[in-house]
């Protein structure tokens, strides 16, 4: 079985322009974080950049190359045939996604959903529930594949409802994650300026001198400085309300 990661990233944001490119820990980058900290994965796995053709989006390709990440650059708008595209070309069976905007995702949730998919043969992993940011999906390519011909529209940024809603995939909730990971009260995903604070104000208080930071010390630091939670935990409710509007299953008749 071929793994991998892939962290799909691209500009052009509008709430908070060329947000991977912030700085953000030390001296690094949101993105270059993200690139540093799949690393801590340690499942056996290629690390793949799945980003766009968009001239914009040649500094990502150059920073990936940096930090020894395959990339591949593919359709600007439909993000599951990026994904089958990318899938293609480094011969995957399977693979977890990390999003540009979730610098604190958990290494040992992909490592869950890898282990997962190799032992019960999930067609698609979900971490419902969980702490915004945490850990996103787990993907069968073959299932990509048949989801692809499935669907009549380019616009696939929200496309979990294409495994999930249409009853033809064996549909998994990521198993055996630490019952204080179900908070619904904590922001980690990079949308606002809000968000950015945060981050910054949240890294200034933990102990950790490097990208190894771990979520029980995320979760223990919020819970020591309840404060901090403040700055952005306003943005969750717009934020889910944006994701349901944009939320729509499009299949071929």
């Amino acid at each position: 079985m071929n793994l991998g990661i892939f962290i799909t990233c691209r500009n052009g944001s509008t709430r908070l322009p060329n947000k991977c490119n912030l700085k953000f820990f030390k001296n690094l980058s949101y993105i270059e974080f993200i690139f540093k900290r799949t690393f801590m994965v340690k499942q056996e796995c290629k690390r793949i950049l799945c980003t766009t053709k968009k001239k914009e989006d040649l500094g990502l390709v150059k920073t990936a190359k940096k930090f020894n990440i395959d990339f591949f650059r593919g359709d600007t708008e439909d993000k599951l045939q990026r994904w089958l595209d990318a899938a293609k070309k480094y011969k995957i069976d399977f693979f977890v996604t990390v999003d540009g905007d979730d610098p604190l995702f958990d290494p040992k949730l992909v490592d869950k959903a890898f282990k997962q998919y190799l032992r019960y043969k999930s067609e698609f992993i979900d971490a419902k529930g969980t702490i915004c940011g945490l850990f996103t999906y787990g993907i069968s390519v073959k299932a990509l594949q048949k989801v692809c011909k499935l669907k009549n529209t380019k616009d696939t940024e929200m496309m979990s409802v294409y495994f999930t809603d249409t009853g033809l995939f064996k549909c998994e909730n990521l198993s055996n994650i630490n019952s204080s990971f179900y908070r619904d009260d904590i922001r980690l995903t990079l949308d606002y300026p809000e968000d950015d604070i945060f981050f910054k104000k949240l890294t200034n208080k933990l102990k950790s001198k490097n990208e190894k930071i771990t979520t029980k010390q995320i979760i223990d630091t919020v819970n020591q400085n309840p404060d901090i939670l403040k700055i952005n935990n306003h943005r969750i409710i717009e934020w889910k309300t944006n994701q349901l509007k944009k939320t729509k299953l499009i299949l071929k008749k």
